[in-house]
């Protein structure tokens, strides 16, 4: 539905439009992604990216909160941990740690085939470890779950965890409730741990 305009009204309406047009073409060439190259310092190349940032907000008609840009690198593409050992750093697969073992002021990080000493905590490396899957059983102990084929009580009501190969540990009180974590869903089970 066209509203008719006054007179002289269209001929200013045009002459904005031209206007407009006449800047947009002009920091086209200062806000294109091509421009980000010709800078010479940090702030210039903050104030292009942030430009550019307001025309994808501005042709997208969102605003900037509803923008969620993450730098972090997907945890899936970096399925590898790293470890200062000897003077090197090792990488590997968290998959291949079987366990965490605190020994004073140490922790021993054990694979099937080998184990590293860390000069690290426990609990700072069950903040790391948690996301790939590893648990809590004692207060020196982290296990990680896709390693753990059996739970069973001992004669002495305590509970024993064995990971794969013949190595057994004992879960203690306060991380019982943790073995919850160990399966998805329990069939037939009564597992009164907590």
């Amino acid at each position: 539905m066209d509203i008719p305009l006054a007179q002289g009204q269209g001929s200013r309406l045009n002459a904005l439009q031209e206007t407009r047009d006449a800047q947009e073409s002009e920091t086209l060439g200062r806000n294109s992604p091509d421009s980000i190259l010709r800078v010479r310092s940090f702030e210039s190349a903050y104030e292009v990216l942030l430009s550019l940032l307001y025309d994808v907000v501005r042709d997208r008609g969102t605003t900037a909160a509803d923008l969620k840009f993450s730098l972090e690198v997907p945890a899936a593409t970096l399925a590898k941990i790293a470890i200062k050992t000897k003077g090197k750093i090792l990488f590997f697969n968290p998959a291949e740690v079987v366990a965490v073992e605190a020994h004073g002021n140490h922790v021993l990080l054990q694979r099937q085939s080998d184990s590293y000493s860390l000069r690290q905590s426990i609990s700072i490396m069950e903040a790391h470890l948690k996301r790939y899957g590893f648990l809590r059983i004692h207060r020196s102990v982290l296990v990680n779950a896709a390693w753990v084929e059996e739970i069973q009580q001992s004669i002495r009501g305590d509970w024993l965890l064995r990971v794969s190969g013949t190595r057994e540990y004992s879960v203690s009180r306060t991380y019982r409730k943790n073995l919850r974590c160990l399966a998805q869903s329990w069939i037939g089970t009564d597992l009164s741990v907590a």
